[in-house]
């Protein structure tokens, strides 16, 4: 018999201050904001300009059968919902390739296996068949907690004096694709700094055309050390014997994906905090003037639109997100807040392992006075310019720019069979990258809030250099040597893609 031609689609110290032109950071924005707008042509793929006798010999190819093999838990229609093609569908040979690779990162980015192959398998001229090959995650994460309760781990180290008191330890329970749907079960038991309970449950589609999902959850915290204020740009913590604060909030979320890379979040949620009257006296307005206790419905629309390459450490493609917020539904709740943040990042593949990476970021929020519990700011989670880790910059108005170029080192898979049983740790994927980055901010301070000035209403920027590596399961290290727009140089380790 024979065999079907196999082709593949896919495989996986005096230093001198810098001065900065004004007219030159004006002109990086522009570059910037530029670069951020989408093209139709990028979305929808080049239109090349065919002619009559290229239209003769443009050669098409049916597709037969679609074979899914190595998906043990995973349902299939999991994988067909990712999927561009269909049986028996006629394709223009040209693009079929691309199509089967952007399928194949599409499958990846769910994020339920270790490596996705899509191969094309020609059974006779102009007829063939696809093969999707796919090799499944561990899906059951009992993990241990150990982690530290400040915002990132250079706060921690130079802030914080490397105090191991501020500690959180416990147990975290994840059970991915729980019944092979992507579904996730999350529960987490944790003690130390802060004491939480957790319980999450989240399904991405329960019709049958895979469209609708919902996530609901619910969580308990309290804590002897709150954060009562912000001094100079970092947080000031009270530290008791007793409890001084408690948090409990639960919420209930809709998704609809009503295309491949479209996704629209509907959100609504309910928190209540209490605080002692210690916390009060320390900061009168930290829930509101002389208040002891907050309480609101929390409401919140995000859309997104995800054409990233791969989720934890894009290379190529972009990410729009627009998230729209409201904390208290009338003048008369204990919040009354609104918000929006637009964020646009953009990856380009420059050829010979060269990379850049832009993003820019803007939240609006109102009214502008506020109780500290609900402040907005730069300083958390990738909401920061690289070489001011160690502040927080509060305020009701923000911009953010991040830019970054890499060069690949290296980029290699290694078998560690001989010392890991369990195969879906079997294969170590490991990549380096070099880099140099330049990040742009500028942060609108709240009405009379004396307390914090230094780096509000100025431009803020940060340069530098530093190495990324990249491995399996979401792990990204990144090293950074930075100087920022105060004349101080730093040495900062994180554990993030920067956008």
């Amino acid at each position: 018999m024979k065999l079907p031609q196999k082709r593949n689609i896919g495989k996986d110290e005096p230093v001198m201050q810098l001065k900065i032109n004004a007219f030159a950071i004006a002109c990086f924005f522009a570059l910037t904001l530029f670069s951020c707008l989408p093209s139709a042509a990028q979305d929808s793929g080049k239109k090349n300009k065919t002619s009559a006798a290229d239209t003769v010999r443009q050669r098409f190819i049916k597709v037969e059968k679609i074979y899914i093999i190595g998906h043990k838990r995973t349902r299939k229609s999991i994988i067909t919902r990712e999927l561009s093609i269909e049986e028996n569908g006629i394709y223009d040979s040209t693009t079929l390739a691309t199509t089967l690779e952007l399928d194949k990162q599409k499958i990846f980015n769910t994020r339920l296996f270790n490596t996705v192959d899509v191969t094309l398998l020609e059974t006779a001229p102009g007829i063939g068949s696809v093969l999707v090959k796919v090799e499944e995650r561990w899906y059951f994460f009992p993990a241990p907690i150990f982690q530290l309760a400040d915002r990132n781990f250079n706060d921690w180290w130079t802030n914080r004096e490397r105090d191991l008191s501020r500690v959180n330890y416990g147990v975290r329970v994840d059970q991915y694709n729980l019944r092979g749907m992507n579904d996730r079960l999350r529960l987490i038991a944790q003690f130390g700094f802060t004491r939480q309970f957790d319980i999450t449950y989240s399904i991405p589609y329960f019709d049958k055309r895979q469209r609708h999902g919902f996530t609901t959850g619910a969580s308990y915290n309290e804590s002897k050390n709150v954060a009562y204020q912000t001094d100079n740009h970092i947080p000031t913590f009270i530290r008791s014997e007793d409890l001084i604060q408690n948090r409990f909030n639960t919420y209930l979320q809709y998704s609809y994906r009503n295309a491949f890379y479209n996704f629209h979040y509907f959100t609504v949620g309910y928190q209540k905090l209490q605080a002692a009257d210690t916390i009060r006296q320390l900061n009168p307005n930290y829930f509101g003037i002389n208040k002891g206790q907050q309480q609101f419905v929390h409401l919140k629309y995000q859309f997104l639109r995800d054409r990233r390459d791969f989720r934890n450490y894009p290379l190529k493609g972009y990410y729009i997100s627009f998230i729209g917020e409201k904390d208290g539904l009338s003048n008369k709740s204990d919040v009354n807040l609104w918000s929006g943040k637009l964020l646009y990042a953009k990856f380009w593949d420059m050829g010979k392992g060269f990379y850049f990476a832009t993003g820019l970021t803007g939240l609006v929020s109102g009214p502008s006075s506020q109780p500290y519990s609900v402040n907005q700011s730069l300083g958390f989670g990738r909401n920061y310019v690289r070489g001011f880790e160690l502040n927080v910059v509060e305020g009701p108005r923000y911009v953010l720019s991040k830019n970054t170029f890499k060069k690949e080192i290296f980029k290699t898979t290694k078998d560690i069979s001989r010392i890991m049983l369990i195969p879906q740790f079997q294969k170590l994927p490991l990549a380096l990258y070099a880099k140099v980055f330049f990040d742009l901010g500028y942060v609108q301070n709240y009405p009379n809030y004396e307390l914090n000035t230094r780096l509000s209403n100025k431009l803020l920027y940060g340069v530098g250099t530093g190495l990324d590596l990249v491995s399996f399961y979401d792990f990204v290290v990144r090293t950074e040597y930075s100087y920022n727009s105060q004349g101080d140089f730093h040495f900062f380790l994180n554990f993030k893609a920067e956008l």
